[in-house]
């Protein structure tokens, strides 16, 4: 994936968006060269506010001053989503939760309607997950 992708742009004269109203993802992701390609897949969709946190542990003050959270890119296993009470946090945000680790827990996360990307995976396959996902 290509990490220069540059965010759409508003069209000239229109008013900017409110901070409340653009998206805002989370990206848990201890490899910061795919953190970036993520986070330039989220941007190429439309524009939108990103936090990128490379331990499991500072996804929750990432999230302490947000009311909504569209989604978490998540580098953990499910039972870690659980074990860290990440899955109710996100919950309450309205966040959606996609699981970019290995796993073989995969049957499990689809079922709570959590979305799956095995690596290595592209800007297309990120897109169609968060379609998957309803974002």
């Amino acid at each position: 994936m290509n990490n220069l992708i540059s965010p759409k742009t508003r069209p000239p004269g229109s008013e900017p968006l409110k901070p409340s109203t653009v998206p805002f993802f989370v990206v848990q992701e201890s490899n910061f060269l795919i953190a970036q390609d993520i986070i330039a897949s989220l941007q190429s969709r439309a524009p939108c506010r990103t936090a990128h946190v490379i331990f499991p542990c500072e996804v929750m003050p990432a999230l302490a001053s947000e009311s909504r959270v569209s989604a978490a890119f998540l580098e953990v296993s499910y039972d870690e989503v659980f074990a860290l009470q990440l899955d109710t946090r996100l919950a309450e945000l309205g966040a959606l939760i996609v699981l970019t680790a290995e796993h073989t827990d995969e049957q499990q996360a689809r079922s709570r309607g959590w979305g799956m990307l095995s690596r290595p995976f592209t800007e297309a396959m990120i897109h169609k997950e968060l379609i998957a996902v309803s974002v």
